[in-house]
């Protein structure tokens, strides 16, 4: 090889390595991102896991409430 193509195999060989250290960051940058929106997604799930459950148990007590009260308008005092 030549003077010239050895110094534009060094240059192409840099600008790759640029690329490659580019897409490094790149990808690092995106696993950061995906793990902060997987973090964002799970406690996503767990507050709608929460009002699940509350609303769960609000009609639970409201079941009770409604049975009470059927069965308290059913008895009749002495």
């Amino acid at each position: 090889m030549n003077y010239k193509t050895l110094r534009l195999f060094d240059s192409v060989m840099s600008s790759v390595e640029r690329i490659t250290e580019l897409l490094n960051e790149s990808m690092l940058k995106e696993a950061a991102f995906e793990e902060q929106m997987n973090n964002e997604l799970d406690d996503i799930q767990k507050m709608l896991e929460a009002i699940l459950n509350a609303e769960r148990t609000q009609m639970i007590i409201e079941d009770r409430n409604r049975n009470e009260s059927k069965g308290a308008k059913g008895k009749k005092k002495p």
